[in-house]
């Protein structure tokens, strides 16, 4: 039975407790959270289905999975017990992991409608939960782990109306696992590791189009998926970067790793230790993209990032010749 007071006064506060005491049918107190509740369900029965929507499920076991994946992710982001995320989310079985593993960390979820809220109201909601993070769920079909930013970033998006676009995108060190069923995904928008991860199988026939973002691939992973039907593009952007500084840079299985185009404004050369501009090195990167810092490594900053240039390394793949000509 539950009980609403619009405006609670002692008298009603005691009754409330008397009633409470006295009910021979109220409930036997709680041993533990809905967390742990959750949980024991998982280890009884993993497959069992623990949510359906319009034709799609989700079992217990994949929905512990994949909010397990959000709840590190957060830590690793800083979010502390009791404070509020952020969840830009819609009415569908997405919503799920990022609920699950906000609870896991001891935070509260924040939910932000994105299709039925106004750009005004996303905006307010995003400037008031003092996180470090915003979580959004993907829009694509099928389940997909949402990815982590910023708060002040979403501020951004969501006053150039660019809130929900924003949700394609994956932040590295989220492993993702996607569902069965998804044979009419023709895009796919994720890091090189999580590429690694799959198995270009016939689940993913008829993905047309891949777009790697953050640090370079190496060459082997994308020859895997390039077909005469299917093209690999990169988008250059370390962590030193917000997001990416180059685009579409096409894979080609006989050639070196592009740089792609970068960003106007963006200026990349090659620098040594003391990032300082040489032949051989670092990449030294400069311009609209670039990072503030790393989250709570003021060293680690002071290290890479001083005066609006950023020392990264361009992993596997980039030439020193192939950088000077696409920069």
């Amino acid at each position: 039975m539950l009980l609403i007071i619009s405006q609670p006064t002692p008298h009603t506060l005691s009754n409330l407790t008397t009633w409470t005491m006295n009910d021979s049918h109220s409930s036997e107190p709680l041993h533990g959270t809905v967390i742990d509740l959750f949980d024991q369900w998982t280890k009884k029965s993993p497959e069992r289905v623990a949510a359906e929507r319009q034709g799609k499920s989700l079992t217990y076991g994949a929905l512990h999975d994949a909010s397990l994946h959000v709840s590190r992710a957060l830590l690793l982001a800083g979010v502390l017990p009791r404070a509020r995320a952020p969840l830009l989310t819609q009415m569908s079985l997405e919503i799920l992991p990022p609920v699950i593993g906000i609870l896991r960390v001891g935070s509260c979820y924040v939910p932000i409608d994105v299709a039925a809220w106004s750009r005004v109201r996303i905006e307010a909601a995003l400037s008031e939960p003092a996180s470090p993070v915003a979580v959004i769920t993907s829009p694509c079909p099928g389940l997909q782990l949402p990815t982590i930013t910023h708060s002040k970033e979403l501020e951004d998006a969501a006053a150039q109306g660019g809130a929900r676009s924003q949700g394609c995108h994956a932040s590295d060190g989220l492993a993702i696992r996607l569902p069965r069923g998804n044979n009419d995904c023709q895009s796919l928008n994720l890091t090189p590791s999580m590429l690694a991860a799959l198995e270009p199988s016939g689940s993913y026939d008829h993905v047309r189009y891949i777009f790697l973002g953050a640090y370079a691939p190496k060459l082997d992973v994308g020859r895997r998926w390039i077909t005469k039907n299917r093209k690999v593009f990169t988008m250059y952007g370390p962590s030193e970067t917000i997001c990416v500084i180059s685009f579409i840079g096409e894979l080609h299985p006989a050639q070196e790793v592009p740089f792609g185009e970068l960003i106007p404004g963006v200026k990349v050369v090659w620098g040594d230790e003391e990032m300082k501009e040489s032949n051989h090195g670092k990449v030294l990167i400069s311009g609209p993209g670039l990072a503030a810092g790393y989250l709570n490594n003021l060293t680690l900053t002071a290290k890479k990032i001083s005066n609006g240039t950023a020392s990264a390394s361009t992993g596997q793949g980039i030439s020193h010749a192939r950088l000077k000509m696409d920069s």
